[in-house]
């Protein structure tokens, strides 16, 4: 609220021509802001997907398979455990 009483005495006291030019820079403000934004989004893409892959969770679970043995469960051995994946869910309730 303090800026209002001093843009209008730099006003009355250097002219109309005072905010000569600012056009531009709030412009380049804005557009430089614009890149920050972006390569912000792009950093936050890469953070979310290496906390993806930290939670250690398979890539895809299978719901249906062809030709393969009936073995409802399939081994996936992460990071020290195994974790088992449900490939078979009509025998399930």
């Amino acid at each position: 609220m303090m800026t209002i009483p001093v843009i209008a005495l730099l006003r009355i006291t250097q002219g109309p021509d005072f905010f000569g030019g600012q056009a531009t820079t709030i412009v380049l403000l804005l557009l430089m802001s614009a890149f920050q934004l972006f390569f912000l989004f792009i950093l936050g893409q890469y953070v979310a997907r290496i906390y993806d892959e930290t939670r250690d969770r398979p890539l895809y679970v299978v719901t249906d398979t062809t030709n393969l043995p009936d073995n409802p469960l399939a081994p996936y051995r992460g990071r020290g455990h195994t974790t088992y994946i449900v490939t078979d869910t009509t025998n399930i309730e």
